[in-house]
């Protein structure tokens, strides 16, 4: 319930011009947030973005009859595990989670294509590296059992060639994306999208 406040303001936006449905739903936790020329990046796909704080896997499932379920969303792109993560649950706590986020999603929606862009290699969380690629590594298995899953690797795009992070691509931080970062996932996102939808 730690982001209410956030979701309240979904609501408010809502309640004064409700989004058209059958919109490419985007959510998850902040680096969607900040996400601020997705619709720009995006089109002309419609989009609709519903990411907020730092949200963990398991806030996105306490939200979802209220960010994602009266959408009627065309398809999902999906970004979070990387605070969860941080809070010290293990990779396999996480896709867990993820299990049943799209559980969630099947249920609602039948079979719409859920993209999910994979963890970031940030500089501030180096530390975590092994369990970043783990949690990547099991999300790509799991969409290579699933026509309507898809896991959109952003982490070689975002190293440099000899393996090292790249600072430029994240904000003071070292963990938000700059422009420059963000024009990175535009291109990776787009090419996935665009097999699916007139791009």
């Amino acid at each position: 319930n730690a982001f209410q406040d956030e979701i309240n303001e979904f609501k408010k936006l809502d309640e004064i011009n409700f989004p058209e449905k059958e919109k490419i739903l985007f959510t998850g936790s902040s680096s969607i947030r900040f996400w601020e020329s997705l619709d720009e990046d995006m089109a002309p796909l419609k989009t609709l973005n519903r990411g907020f704080g730092g949200a963990h896997i398991s806030h996105v499932i306490y939200h979802f009859n209220e960010i994602i379920k009266p959408y009627n969303p065309k398809a999902i792109v999906f970004f979070c595990g990387t605070n969860d993560l941080t809070a010290l649950k293990t990779p396999e706590e996480t896709i867990n989670d993820f299990k049943k986020f799209l559980s969630l999603v099947r249920n609602e929606f039948g079979n719409i294509k859920v993209y999910v862009i994979g963890i970031k290699p940030t500089v501030d969380r180096i530390y975590l590296d092994e369990e970043e690629r783990i949690f990547n590594s099991s999300i790509n298995s799991l969409a290579s059992e699933d026509a309507y899953l898809e896991y959109i690797n952003v982490w070689d795009s975002m190293l440099n060639e000899d393996g090292t992070r790249m600072p430029e691509l994240y904000v003071e931080d070292g963990l938000h994306m700059s422009e420059r970062g963000y024009a990175i996932w535009t291109k990776k996102v787009r090419e996935s999208l665009g097999k699916d939808f007139n791009l």
